[in-house]
């Protein structure tokens, strides 16, 4: 029995090492991703948020080190990526353990809004009826605000299926918010600055 525990024991610690070095895995790739892909900024819920297309996510791991063939594996718990396939469901994993979530575009039309747009509607009807006295120029410029007349407004809401698709429509909003380089070498000055500030003032 005795020689059970021990045997339990050590699953239990291979275990635990195994998940963090899958986790640790997972955060560098998310990480790459993280400051790799090109994002949006949008308020959820009066809180700054940052989104991302999911074909922009595939783009970005397939140009990354983890797409590129090696003698060795580059990591134990992180498929090569070696097709769209892969990575989408690499992609779904991030999902599963919180490193993003699944958004939709919602179309914003306020009373007022909607209201402008039936008057632009009407307006544009008369100005069709006049066009023969219009000059190319001015033609032009109704144009122009025709194109700002259709530029909608979205909202973004969370998802409820939480899925992954390798598509330029389906929206992702991240969570996961590690300190940039930039971020941790000014940390590291600011330290040193004070330490040196602390050590001036003892000296003295």
């Amino acid at each position: 029995c005795k020689h059970k525990a021990v045997n339990m024991k050590g699953k239990d610690k291979d275990s635990a090492s195994d998940d963090a070095k899958r986790k640790k895995e997972m955060d560098g790739v998310a990480k790459h991703m993280r400051f790799t892909i090109a994002t949006k900024k949008a308020i959820i819920k009066g809180e700054n948020i940052e989104y991302f297309p999911g074909s922009k996510a595939i783009d970005c791991l397939l140009e990354s080190k983890w797409a590129k063939e090696t003698d060795e594996p580059i990591a134990e718990f992180v498929p090569y990526m070696g097709a769209r396939t892969v990575a989408a469901d690499f992609c779904q994993r991030l999902i599963d353990k919180g490193y993003f979530s699944r958004v939709r575009k919602v179309e914003v039309k306020g009373k007022e809004e909607k209201e402008a747009e039936g008057a632009a509607s009407k307006k544009g009807v008369a100005k069709k009826k006049e066009a023969g006295n219009v000059s190319p120029r001015a033609k032009d410029t109704e144009k122009d605000e025709e194109v700002k007349r259709k530029k909608k407004k979205f909202r973004l809401q969370p998802h409820e299926h939480q899925k992954f698709f390798d598509s330029i429509e389906d929206f992702y909003v991240w969570h996961f918010n590690p300190p940039s380089r930039q971020s941790y070498f000014l940390g590291v000055l600011v330290c040193k600055l004070s330490v040196c500030v602390m050590c001036i003032q003892f000296y003295y």
